[in-house]
């Protein structure tokens, strides 16, 4: 398991975790300061959940944001997740570590 920081000059900017489970790595609340949104520093963070996830053998990452997020969506989409679940509050997302689940 893993707790990632993003800074910019001395001030945290985004945070992530993430939790190894068996074959699959979870993703934990992937935030990124609103001001620096749209700057790469979401997918930097990703970048290092899945290098961590791939190190520690995971087959796949999941995740979960809420259909009523937009751009969160669309950031996921846009690193291939795919939708696989919902339930009354979020949609469960999912991707394999090495790339896109087929």
């Amino acid at each position: 398991n893993a707790f990632f920081v993003a800074e910019l000059d001395g001030a945290i900017v985004g945070t992530t975790g993430v939790l190894i489970e068996q074959r699959a790595a979870r993703m934990v609340r992937l935030g990124v300061a609103r001001e620096r949104r749209r700057s790469g520093v979401a997918s930097a963070l990703l970048d290092k959940v899945v290098e961590f996830a791939a190190r520690a053998g995971s087959e796949e990452l999941v995740a979960h944001t809420q259909p009523e997020w937009p751009d969160a969506m669309r950031f996921y989409a846009a690193h291939g997740f795919v939708a696989y679940g919902r339930d009354n509050v979020d949609v469960y997302l999912r991707r394999r570590v090495s790339g896109v689940v087929p």
